[in-house]
C-alpha cells in the first residue's frame, strides 16, 4: 500500500515571494521574464515625503538658511538636521530669554568696551559664517539628490545659494569690521592724555570697583582749537562730580569768562597774582578760558617754569588748577572734546531736535561799536531740526547773546541729545564717528577701567543728574566771590529730598487731554544759585 504524506506547511524557496512583488505560489519558471514594477529611482533610509520639486528645493533651501536644520530634516538628512535644529532653537531660545529678562544694556556696553571681546566677536562672526555657509550649501545639496530639476532651475537654485552665502559673508564682514573698528578706536581715545595730580583709578577687578571711591570728578572740557587758532582754548569746561554709590550727578558749569580766578597756594603764580589771575587790558583781560595758553607759554624760560615746567601738558594743568581752586574739589579725570567730534557725532545721529527761543546768529561777532558783523545766517525760531553744524552753531553763538544764555544752550543740547540719540542709526554712521573721535578726543582713563566706567554709568543712568551752572544772575564774573561760588557747589552736591507725590493726581482728571503734547516749558529755581534737574533744563 502507498502512503501520501500530508501536505507541509512548509514552502519551496521558489514559492517564496521576492522583493513583495512576486505572486503568492508562482514560481521562478512561471514568472518568467515578465518586468517589475517600477516606483522610481530607489531612495533608501533617507527618502522623506516633502515636495522636492524645484519650488521644495528652493522653498527649504531658504527655511534651512533662516533656521539651520530644517532644510536638512526635508531632505532626510534626519539625525544632522535634527541635531543641527535643537541647537538652533536653544540658542535662539536663550537670547530671548536673554533678551527679556536680562540686563542687555549692560551685556552690551560691558561688551562693547572690552577689546578682547570685540576681537572675538570679529573672529567668531567670520568662523559662524563660514559654518553657515557649509550648512546652507549641504541643505541644498542634500535637497537636490532626487529633485528633477532643467538646467534653468539649476542655474537659478545655484544663485540662490551663491547670494544667501554671500549675504551672510557680508554681515559677518561688517559685524567683523565694525568689532575691529571699535577695538582701534577704545585704544586711541583712552590713555592717550596725561597723568594728573589727583588722579585716582577704580578696582577693575573687584566686585564693586568703586566701593573705595565715594565720589569721582570728571574735568570735561569742549575744546575750539583749529588751524586758525594757536593752542587751545576751553570753549566750555564742566565738572561732573559723581557719587560712585547712587549714580547721583552734578554738572557744574565754569564761565569761560571767570575773571581773578585763583592759583594753588605756595606757587609762583600765587605769590605773583594774590588776587587771582588777572591783568591790566581792559581790551583783553585775564579770563578763565586763557589760562590753557597761560600754563602752556610759561613752561619755559619763565618765573612760573619751576612749576609749569614739571607737567607734560602745562596748559592743561593750568587750566584743572583754575577748576579745582573755584570749586575746591579735586579733579580725578579728565576728558578733552575737540568741538568738530561734536558736528560729527550729531551728523551720525542725523540731527537733533531744539525748540529754539529766539533767533541764533550763525558765525558773526560783535564789533567795537557793538554791531553785529559777519554773520552768514540764522537759525530761526521754533522747533528745528539741525545737523551738526548747526547744532553746533546753536551751542557756542556768542553773536547777539551773552556765556550765559550760550551755556542755557549747551544744557538744551546735552538734552537733546541724550534723549533722541538712537543706537540703530549711529552704527550706520560709526565708521565715519569712530574715525573722528580717534584724532579729537583725549583722557586719562584707562583701557583696562572702561568696565568699571561702565558700571558707573549704568548707575548715572538711573540716577539724579542736575546743573549748577554759574551765571551773571548769581555771580558777578568780573569780581566773583568764590567762597560764595564753593558753599553753592557744597550745598548741591548734598542729594536732593524726593518729591511729595502731588496731591489728587491718582485718578484725577485735570491736565491736559490725554494724548495732546505740551509743549515743556523751562524751570527757573525760585534761588538762582541752586541746580536745577538736567531734564528741567529747557
Amino acid at each position: 500500500m502507498t502512503q501520501v504524506a500530508p501536505e507541509s506547511a512548509r514552502r519551496g524557496r521558489s514559492d517564496v515571494p521576492h522583493d513583495g512583488y512576486t505572486e503568492y505560489g508562482r514560481s521562478r519558471a512561471q514568472r518568467g521574464s515578465a518586468p517589475e514594477p517600477s516606483f522610481g529611482r530607489h531612495r533608501g533610509r533617507h527618502a522623506t515625503g516633502y515636495d522636492q520639486g524645484f519650488s521644495g528645493v528652493v522653498g527649504w533651501t531658504i527655511i534651512g538658511s533662516l533656521l539651520p536644520g530644517a532644510g536638512l530634516i526635508a531632505a532626510g538628512r534626519r539625525t544632522a538636521g535634527r541635531l543641527l535644529l535643537g541647537v538652533t532653537l536653544l540658542t535662539v531660545a536663550g537670547l530671548v530669554g536673554f533678551a527679556l529678562f536680562g540686563d542687555t544694556t549692560a551685556f552690551a556696553l560691558r561688551f562693547a568696551t572690552n577689546t578682547n571681546d570685540l576681537l572675538l566677536l570679529a573672529g567668531g562672526a567670520v568662523a559662524l559664517s563660514v559654518l553657515w555657509a557649509f550648512v546652507v550649501l549641504g541643505t541644498h545639496v542634500s535637497l537636490r539628490r532626487f529633485a528633477t530639476l532643467t538646467t534653468a532651475q539649476r542655474a537659478l537654485s545655484s544663485l540662490l545659494v551663491t547670494s544667501i552665502i554671500a549675504a551672510g559673508g557680508m554681515v559677518a564682514a561688517q559685524t567683523a569690521n565694525y568689532s575691529l573698528i571699535g577695538r582701534t578706536t577704545l585704544k586711541a581715545i583712552t590713555d592717550n592724555g596725561v597723568s594728573i595730580q589727583h588722579q585716582s583709578r577704580p578696582k577693575a577687578d573687584a566686585v564693586d570697583p568703586w566701593a573705595g571711591t565715594p565720589r569721582v570728578n570728571v574735568l570735561l572740557i569742549g575744546s575750539d582749537a583749529g588751524p586758525d587758532r594757536k593752542g587751545i582754548r576751553t570753549d566750555s569746561t564742566i565738572l561732573a562730580s559723581i557719587d560712585t554709590r547712587t549714580g547721583d550727578t552734578l554738572l557744574i558749569g565754569i564761565p569761560r569768562n571767570l575773571e581773578n580766578v585763583p592759583f594753588p597756594p605756595g606757587t609762583p603764580m600765587a605769590e605773583q597774582y594774590p588776587n587771582g589771575y588777572t591783568c591790566d587790558r581792559p581790551t583783553d583781560p585775564c579770563l578763565f578760558n586763557a589760562l590753557w595758553q597761560f600754563g602752556a607759554l610759561n613752561a619755559k624760560d619763565s618765573a612760573f617754569s619751576s612749576y609749569y615746567g614739571k607737567f607734560k601738558n602745562p596748559g592743561l594743568q593750568a587750566t584743572i588748577d583754575g577748576v579745582e581752586q573755584t570749586t575746591k574739589l579735586p579733579v580725578n579725570q579728565y576728558l578733552i572734546l575737540d568741538l568738530d567730534s561734536f558736528k560729527a557725532f550729531v551728523n551720525a545721529m542725523g540731527g537733533i531736535d531744539v525748540n529754539v527761543q529766539r533767533r541764533i546768529p550763525v558765525a558773526g561777532h560783535e564789533d567795537a561799536s557793538g554791531r553785529q558783523v559777519g554773520v552768514k545766517s540764522y537759525i530761526e525760531p521754533g522747533r528745528k531740526h539741525l545737523n551738526g553744524y548747526y547744532a553746533l552753531w546753536y551751542a557756542r553763538s556768542r553773536s547777539d547773546s551773552s556765556d550765559f544764555d550760550r551755556m542755557a544752550r549747551q544744557r538744551c543740547v546735552i538734552g537733546a541729545i541724550t534723549q533722541q540719540a538712537n543706537p540703530v542709526t549711529l552704527a550706520r554712521s560709526f565708521p565715519e564717528l569712530a574715525a573722528a573721535l580717534q584724532n579729537d578726543i583725549s583722557t586719562n582713563i584707562k583701557l583696562d577701567d572702561l568696565s568699571a566706567w561702565v558700571t558707573l554709568l549704568l548707575r548715572v543712568k538711573s540716577a539724579h543728574v542736575r546743573s549748577l551752572p554759574f551765571t551773571d544772575a548769581n555771580i558777578n564774573p568780573g569780581h566773583p566771590d568764590y567762597d560764595y561760588i564753593q558753599k553753592k557747589i557744597a550745598k548741591a552736591l548734598v542729594p536732593p529730598a524726593p518729591k511729595p507725590a502731588a496731591a489728587g493726581s491718582s485718578g484725577s482728571k485735570s491736565g491736559t487731554k490725554s494724548g495732546s503734547k505740551a509743549t515743556p516749558t523751562p524751570t527757573t529755581p525760585s534761588d538762582p544759585g541752586a541746580a536745577i534737574d538736567v531734564k528741567e533744563a529747557c
